[in-house]
């Protein structure tokens, strides 16, 4: 199964490699130490990947957190110095105020547009 993430590669690479390496131990007949002592092996092998795998998670996990605290602080002092209203209804007002202006800018100035190539092809708009 092809992957973009390097380490699923490993992942499925390794796990074909596992019966092959079993299958070799066996065939070898070295005895059921040997055998026992390679399947320890592998299982360590593969918590050691897990490891890695989770320690990866928790360092993406830590950054998360990271940045939502800055960001709740930052809204802290925001509505503690007064730039930011605490009120939902406010906050609301500004935000649909916010969302007016942006989709009123860009409209008004294509219908300007529009109106100007109108006029430039001698039709009364």
């Amino acid at each position: 199964m092809p992957s973009h993430l390097g380490f699923v590669a490993t992942i499925d690479a390794s796990a074909a490699i596992q019966p092959a390496f079993i299958g070799l131990l066996g065939e070898l007949n070295l005895g059921s130490q040997v055998m026992a002592a390679a399947t320890f092996f592998l299982l360590a092998w593969y918590i050691l990947r897990a490891a890695r795998i989770g320690s990866t998670i928790a360092a993406v996990s830590a950054t998360a957190v990271q940045v939502s605290v800055s960001l709740f602080v930052v809204a802290a002092i925001a509505v503690g110095l007064g730039w930011v209203a605490p009120h939902p209804g406010a906050f609301l007002n500004d935000v649909v105020a916010a969302g007016r202006w942006a989709l009123g800018m860009p409209l008004k100035w294509a219908l300007e547009w529009l109106r100007s190539a109108f006029d430039q092809l001698g039709w009364a708009v």
